[in-house]
């Protein structure tokens, strides 16, 4: 996708918008894991927008300039929240972690709960884990659940820090071994 923009900038044909679309709920899907009721909002974006949102994730100089390009889309951040006027950003992290998997990885309250317990317990993953099964999934996915562009991009920003060589080496596998940290909780 990245090289597709690239190569067409901001003058996309029918085929390559289409493909930035169908790439769009590919992401939906494998992010919603494939639950259909969570699956319903990538497709309502037509291909011209999804190109635009592409495009502006390529060109953004700065995380939160990526984070903000994705977010214009319905289902990845466009709506605002009544009460506190913000947009959730975490659906957003997975498209750009798909586009970028070196310096991206997918925010979500299980990453985020088993990277705080990670944090209070220094590292222990023994400890963190404990402490994470002594949590309520309903707690944490309510306190999670608004996150903003700015908190999504400082995540990204410590899975970065977390890198190490192999087999660790980007974001997003940062990502996936907090995620399978969750999954044991």
């Amino acid at each position: 996708m990245v090289r597709l923009v690239q190569q067409f900038g901001d003058r996309p044909d029918a085929a390559a918008q289409q493909f930035a679309q169908e790439l769009l709920v590919d992401i939906e899907k494998w992010k919603a894991m494939c639950m259909r009721e969570r699956m319903v909002n990538a497709i309502q974006n037509p291909p011209a927008f999804v190109w635009a949102a592409f495009y502006g994730a390529v060109i953004g100089n700065t995380d939160v300039a990526k984070m903000r390009a994705i977010m214009c889309l319905k289902g990845f951040g466009a709506s605002v929240d009544e009460d506190s006027g913000l947009r959730r950003a975490k659906v957003a992290s997975s498209v750009l972690r798909f586009l970028y998997p070196e310096k991206w990885g997918v925010v979500d309250w299980r990453t985020l709960g088993i990277r705080s317990a990670l944090t209070r317990y220094c590292g222990n993953v023994d400890l963190a884990i404990g402490s994470a099964r002594r949590e309520l999934a309903s707690d944490m996915r309510e306190l999670y659940d608004l996150v903003n562009e700015d908190a999504v991009c400082g995540e990204v920003l410590a899975y970065r820090q977390m890198r190490t060589a192999k087999p660790l080496s980007r974001a997003a596998d940062i990502e996936m071994a907090l995620f399978g940290l969750s999954m044991k909780v």
